[in-house]
């Protein structure tokens, strides 16, 4: 029996096998699970190492609940929406008009265009919410105006249910987006 990290000449078939150098990995494994959920792979300089770290970029399937200054994320569910992608153009072609007063692009692009970038969607968020939360009391007080109503029984439950379904359906759309 030999050992396979042995160094001979006559095994020069193994990845790890090499007579003048270090070894290496070739290769990762992961599960097909987490094949599904990467967004992207690189290979970065490590420092203090003579080893290359690799990093690999995964989604997630829950809401991410990090909070706090210096924290934000970007709704990207906003961008399918033609209304959006309407109003954000039109934006895009005002804040393009302030170049002009920044010595070149990166610094208009760091100083200007994502903070507001971050203000714009921050403020979409906001509209959503405040409309969300309307549109949930809309339905809540049909809900008691259907209740004090001195109508049958089975209208008032046939009523209910549809409004009930509403407000279910209404949060259902919000959750989803997150």
């Amino acid at each position: 029996m030999r050992d396979a990290w042995d160094a001979t000449p006559v095994r020069t078939i193994f990845t790890h096998y090499t007579t003048k150098s270090a070894s290496r990995i070739d290769r990762i494994c992961i599960t097909g699970k987490l094949k599904r959920t990467q967004q992207g792979a690189e290979a970065v300089a490590a420092a203090f190492t003579d080893h290359i770290a690799i990093v690999l970029r995964l989604s997630i399937d829950f809401p991410c609940v990090t909070r706090g200054k210096g924290y934000w994320r970007m709704n990207v569910s906003y961008l399918r929406e033609l209304h959006f992608q309407q109003r954000l153009q039109k934006a895009w072609e005002t804040w393009r008009r302030h170049i002009k007063y920044y010595p070149n692009r990166a610094l208009w692009w760091y100083r200007y265009v994502k903070r507001i970038i971050l203000l714009f969607f921050s403020q979409e968020g906001a509209d959503r919410r405040r409309d969300r939360a309307e549109m949930e009391n809309i339905d809540y007080s049909a809900i008691y105006d259907v209740i004090r109503e001195p109508n049958a029984d089975e209208a008032k439950a046939i009523t209910l249910k549809r409004l009930k379904a509403k407000i279910i359906q209404l949060n259902s759309t919000y959750y989803r987006a997150l």
